[in-house]
């Protein structure tokens, strides 16, 4: 049998330490590796980030992030492409205090834990862990703020 469940999903509402931190966010993070950027924006009360890789005038998106309030509890979706169906796969907020923050699914099949660490105002580490090929796996990814042009 199959289980369907349509609710409509809430923005996030302002809320202390968890808001101040996404607040922080918002502006484009270039990874340290590569040319990916993880551009983080606040339409309303909705946070949400587009990741890509700009190619001349061009970029290539590889995954969308939103952050979801559904009964009381707030989610991270991640939509990446080419990865479940391009359905979104929620991770389900653990942990929030004002330089970190931690999201969970424990039904994912990699990853399982996905962090967000501020460590300065102007770097970030993403990490992303969990069970892969039977093995604990973790990958983090340094995040320097782009300066805005002016």
């Amino acid at each position: 049998s199959l289980l369907v469940f349509a609710c409509s999903p809430r923005e996030v509402k302002e809320s202390s330490s968890f808001d101040n931190f996404f607040e922080r966010l918002i502006g484009e993070w270039k990874q340290e590796k590569d040319n990916t950027i993880e551009k983080w924006e606040k339409d309303g009360a909705l946070f949400k980030a587009t990741v890509y890789r700009p190619f001349g005038k061009e970029s290539l998106v590889s995954e969308r992030i939103r952050l979801i309030e559904r009964n009381g509890e707030i989610f991270y979706e991640a939509t990446v492409r080419g990865q479940n169906n391009e359905q979104p796969v929620p991770f389900k907020l653990i942990e929030s205090g004002k330089d970190k923050v931690v999201f969970e699914n424990k039904a994912h099949d990699f990853p399982q834990t996905i962090t967000y660490q501020f460590t300065s105002s102007d770097t970030i580490v993403a990490t992303i862990e969990g069970r892969l090929n039977g093995k604990t796996e973790k990958f983090r990814f340094n995040y320097s703020r782009l300066k805005e042009n002016k």
